[in-house]
């Protein structure tokens, strides 16, 4: 035993009362590892039990527990002649004026705010068992009566009790203060990146536009009352009208978002066009529409008619499997097609770093063809999800500035990244003549403020430069009686200058102040004016020189950008949703779990806590997709996942691993209880009433140990655990050896 827990009293166990067992035993853990010997009480009610039946020299107490609380225990402790002398740790938030009093009435020595540093938790235990706060004679009938929420309350705890409360939840409040600036912060940051979002969106649109109006294929964009915003050359042929006629009237079609189909278009009464109608959802200069994709597949139709004749003899088998393959070769033409025909270079690397696909717009890019890069590692260094800028040398001693950004995507079913490559050089030129443009300009500035000073002198030069001002200037006295106005602040103001000379101006002048203004204007539109005022002299008497400048189409686009900051912001909520979830059965994607993983393993190792995973594989998969289908076989995951979370605690992390695996991470569950759970969940799986046929599923099962040093050594003995289920016939459940007799 440690010096902290050395006594020379008869009672020498400290007594833990919480109902929640993971952390009843982290606790446990923490105490004995100091040296202090511990029982454990699930309730109020049982910690009496065991309080009379045996000495303890401390109980540490959670509040919220079924049969009896922590405010109840200590309430009870502290009034028995016999236990009022153990000292009392309760554990508790201390989040409203109610639980305090009711903590003060619980008459206990230290009150600890969770989470709590085990330092902390510590010192105090040390400091109660060393120094105990004297036991003050209870009297009901006298002590400190205070008045909340309308209701008197006496509280008759002593002054050392009440500064450790208070102390508690200052403890609390610093805590919350230092989470809401760091939230602060982040969000300042998360405004700056969604401006610059928004300055790219509108880059973005523009070159959108400009792709729509040059496609070969048909486009139209439509918008929620049905009305055509948008129809390109392509489009107007198919449909034999020209855009006057298109625009703004309804769309000939109905559209269904995500669905295509054939429309046949008459041009005579023996022949018509036949074009593939195809509708997605868009926005269109800030709001919703459906976007048009019409592609001429008039002879294609004839073809495929001719085709059908001459196959006509084939059996019902050949005609399905013919079927199926012309659907995959659509779809593979449209993802092709997708990629070959954007504006942008499109490059698909796989896991090994290694060039799969490249575009012909990242060929011309790149100065080179794409045979030259097929197979061989990227030469760019990426990360997935940070935009960067590169330098790409092409031939003659040619180059150009691209950005680069990398998502995580899929080719050929396995894991790859698709980077896309935009040619920024001439807006990377634009940028340093811009900059050289305003050292131009910085250096006129300061030219013309050397030239104001010589204008100073003379009166006649600094009434030209007011009457010829494109601001607006008004020249006023120190009674603020008008002096002198120009014409761009008559053309402002909507007054002449006759109607201004002499009279008061009607805006307050604040020397070295800048004000926004209102100014009514005839045609009822109140125009925005920013108004600054300085100290001049007018006729060698002291004045006011007062600037007028029209704001209002900058205040009208500050809104506007506003607006968008607003569905950029939305959008960003809904883009973090997807980035951590599985798109099929909303589990936590294969990412989120080796990010959760790492921590648990981390906090297991530091704590020395148990940890479980299990690996779950649904048997025979492959097997029933090629029997029933492969939306059939998406069912049954999807089922599988939702038996999974049923049965999982709050506490554990439910992913899918990946095709039809699954991972359960179980943090504070040791190697002894890891077989039962993952029983538990085969055993739901293989109950369940399935439709096709029955499921299974096999189970590899893994508990870190003390000679593990990193996570993948618990996933590998996991992954070990699952093969020999699957080697032994399946449907079982098996414990790694390596998660052996060291469990923390």
């Amino acid at each position: 035993m440690s010096a902290l827990a050395s006594s020379d009293s008869i009672a020498s166990e400290i007594l833990i009362v919480e109902d929640s067992k993971p952390q009843a035993f982290a606790l446990r853990l923490l105490l004995e590892k100091n040296g202090y010997p511990v029982a454990v009480a699930s309730n109020g009610k049982e910690a009496l039990t065991q309080l009379r039946e045996r000495p303890f020299q401390m109980v540490i107490s959670d509040i919220d527990m079924p049969e009896m609380n922590g405010f109840d225990l200590s309430h009870v402790i502290k009034r028995d002649p016999v236990l009022r002398t153990i000292p009392v740790i309760l554990l508790t938030t201390l989040s409203t004026v109610e639980n305090i009093l009711e903590g003060l009435r619980a008459r206990a020595e230290y009150y600890i705010t969770k989470p709590f540093e085990p330092a902390y938790l510590l010192d105090r235990v040390k400091n109660l068992l060393e120094s105990p706060i004297p036991i003050d004679g209870l009297d009901e009938s006298s002590g400190l009566a205070i008045t909340v929420h309308g209701q008197e309350h006496l509280v008759t705890s002593n002054r050392k009790q009440i500064l450790n409360l208070l102390l508690s939840t200052y403890e609390n409040a610093v805590q919350q203060n230092e989470a809401l600036r760091a939230a602060q912060i982040e969000l300042k940051q998360r405004n700056q990146q969604l401006l610059e979002q928004g300055r790219r969106l509108k880059v973005s649109e523009r070159n959108f536009q400009a792709l729509l109006e040059s496609d070969t294929d048909g486009i139209a964009v439509v918008d929620q009352k049905g009305l055509v915003r948008f129809v390109n050359p392509a489009a107007q042929s198919l449909l034999r009208k020209p855009s006057d006629e298109l625009l703004g009237k309804p769309f000939p079609f109905a559209l269904v978002p995500d669905e295509t189909r054939e429309v046949r278009n008459p041009i005579s009464r023996e022949d018509a066009i036949i074009f593939e109608l195809h509708a997605v959802d868009t926005s269109w200069e800030g709001e919703l529409a459906s976007l048009a994709l019409i592609r001429d597949i008039t002879q294609r139709k004839r073809d495929e008619e001719k085709l059908i004749k001459a196959r006509a003899a084939l059996s019902e088998r050949n005609q399905k499997l013919h079927e199926q393959g012309q659907r995959l070769r659509a779809s593979e033409r449209n993802l092709r097609a997708l990629l070959e025909n954007n504006a942008d270079g499109m490059i698909v690397i796989d896991q090994e770093k290694r060039v799969r696909y490249m575009n012909p717009a990242s060929e011309m890019l790149m100065g080179r063809s794409a045979d030259e890069f097929l197979s061989r590692p990227f030469e760019f260094p990426f990360q997935p999800d940070e935009p960067s800028e590169i330098e790409i040398s092409r031939a003659e001693n040619e180059s150009i500035i691209a950005a680069l950004r990398v998502a995580d995507t899929a080719w050929d079913g396995e894991p790859a990244f698709l980077a896309t490559l935009q040619d920024i050089t001439q807006r990377k030129n634009d940028e340093l003549r811009l900059i050289k443009a305003q050292q131009t300009l910085s250096e006129r500035n300061l030219k013309l403020r050397e030239q104001d000073q010589r204008l100073r002198v003379s009166e006649r030069n600094f009434r030209a430069l007011l009457e010829n001002g494109a601001d607006g200037m008004i020249v006023a006295d120190q009674h603020g009686a008008v002096r002198f106005v120009n014409p761009s602040a008559e053309i402002l103001l909507g007054r002449p200058s006759h109607e201004l000379l002499g009279n008061p101006f009607e805006f307050a002048l604040v020397p070295d102040e800048t004000i926004e203004i209102e100014i009514p204007s005839a045609d009822q539109e109140t125009r925005i004016a920013e108004l600054h005022t300085v100290d001049t002299v007018w006729e060698g008497e002291p004045a006011y020189l007062a600037s007028i400048r029209d704001i209002t189409q900058r205040k009208r686009d500050e809104q506007k950008i506003q607006d968008q900051q607003a569905q950029l912001e939305e959008a960003n909520a809904q883009l973090q949703a997807l980035a951590i979830s599985d798109g099929l059965t909303g589990l936590k994607n294969h990412r989120t779990f080796k990010e959760r993983v790492s921590e648990e393993f981390q906090r297991a190792i530091r704590f020395e806590l148990p940890l479980s995973l299990i690996l779950i594989d649904v048997d025979h998969f492959k097997q029933f997709n090629d029997a029933f289908g492969h939306p059939a076989g998406d069912e049954v995951l999807k089922r599988v996942a939702k038996i999974l979370e049923d049965q999982a605690r709050t506490t554990d992390l439910v992913a899918r691993y990946g095709g039809e695996e699954f991972v359960v991470v179980l943090p504070y569950t040791p190697r002894e209880e890891i077989l039962g759970t993952a029983e538990r969940f085969r055993e739901a799986i293989a109950s369940t009433d399935w439709v096709e046929r029955p499921i299974t599923a096999s189970f590899g099962a893994a508990s870190i140990n003390a000679g593990m040093g990193a996570v993948t050594e618990l996933i590998a003995a996991a992954d070990a655990a699952l093969y020999e289920s699957k080697q032994n016939g399946r449907n079982r459940v098996s414990l790694s050896r390596d998660s052996g007799a060291s469990d923390p």
